[in-house]
């Protein structure tokens, strides 16, 4: 998986798991709507002030959204912590 494919995997994937729309997103990045929109289609890239503010945003450094597997560790970590809560 590219950079790219996975900078708009990852902020899909954070999004949801934070509960915030695209039109929350968009207020809090200082953007319209439609530019989340064509962010998470791949239409557009962000510009360095979007990156600085989802930063921000999400609580992680700009290098993490091009992870391909932050999210599979991620994962791992929250079915390890269901696993210890039901023991």
């Amino acid at each position: 998986m590219n950079r790219k494919k996975s900078f708009i995997n990852n902020l899909k994937i954070l999004r949801h798991q934070n509960g915030i729309t695209q039109e929350d997103l968009a207020v809090k990045l200082g953007v319209s709507c439609r530019n989340i929109q064509r962010l998470e289609s791949g239409e557009a890239v962000p510009n360095l002030t979007t990156l600085l503010k989802l930063e921000e945003v999400f609580n992680l450094k700009i290098e993490d959204f091009l992870k391909k597997d932050l999210f599979l560790a991620n994962n791992i970590e929250v079915k390890l912590n269901e696993e210890l809560t039901n023991l």
